[in-house]
């Protein structure tokens, strides 16, 4: 059964991407989250949720970010920062090549024609999950390009990964651990320091929002009804991959995607590859 709207987690997609996405609250929620990661302010910044990249080929898959953040040049900085920020609650054992496919997929939408490759844009891949992916209980990990034989050399070519772990322990940063915990469980009495208690008055305020609860009640309705529909249809045909597909596609929010393909057997086809299943 479904969360109640007020029982709604900031880790939860629906509640993340409503408030993130909010035009008055948005930016600001970007910049306490990137500034308790970065440690460090945040100036301007620009958010997008649900963007959604693709090759240009019908055939290749695309991504469906949950929430992109360009950040404006510092003065020190002579190029803008782009930031993906994606929430996991599963291990789908697969989330190293996940943050590859999507660095590459973004990377590649960066430079026009013609501009040289020090135009390249920074671009960060925040993953936060409450599982611990690689097992050595960090709250952090965060990956770049280095030199195997020098490992002290990096690449410097801007790319970043970051996994952060909600539960780590190892060199646990207290304010990076106070914030994980409340988007884990977006609580009052978890809203222990400045940054959690500004989160928690603006997730309040889009909880209490008239229209983001009647988006929320037929983002509901309507998954009940397509995991019932794809539930049946799948008994019906026999296809075990008619009902990882719907699952694949309702955790990216592509209910349009899991409807079409309900009744279109060349689409359902088509998505069967590109999810290779």
């Amino acid at each position: 059964m479904a969360k109640s709207m007020k029982d709604l987690d900031l880790m939860d997609d629906f509640l993340f991407q409503e408030t993130l996405g909010n035009p008055q609250y948005g930016p600001q929620v970007a910049k306490l989250l990137l500034g308790t990661i970065l440690k460090r302010k945040i100036e301007n910044v620009k958010v997008i949720t649900q963007r959604v990249e693709t090759t240009g080929d019908p055939k290749k898959r695309g991504i469906r970010m949950d929430v992109y953040i360009e950040e404006e040049a510092q003065e020190t900085e002579k190029l803008n920062v782009i930031y993906d920020i994606e929430i996991q609650k599963d291990d789908t054992k697969e989330l190293p090549q996940r943050s590859r496919y999507y660095q590459a997929l973004i990377d590649s939408k960066l430079l026009l024609s013609g501009e040289v490759f020090g135009a390249l844009k920074p671009v960060w891949i925040i993953l936060i999950t409450p599982v611990d992916i690689f097992g050595y209980d960090r709250m952090c990990y965060t990956f770049e390009n280095l030199c195997v034989e020098s490992p002290e050399i990096s690449l410097k070519d801007g790319a970043k990964r970051v996994f952060l772990y909600s539960r780590g322990t190892v060199e646990r940063d207290e304010e990076l651990y106070q914030l994980l915990h409340y988007l884990e469980s977006s609580r009052e009495e978890n809203a222990v320091n400045e940054v959690t208690r500004s989160l928690h008055q603006i997730v309040e305020k889009v909880k209490q929002n008239h229209e983001v609860g009647v988006r929320y009640m037929k983002a509901v309705e309507y998954e009940e009804y397509i995991t019932k529909k794809a539930t049946r249809e799948g008994m019906e045909k026999g296809e075990k991959r008619f009902g990882k597909l719907a699952l694949l596609l309702m955790k990216e929010n592509k209910y349009e995607d899991l409807e079409r393909a309900s009744k279109d057997k060349e689409y359902r086809e088509k998505l069967f590859q590109e999810f290779n299943i």
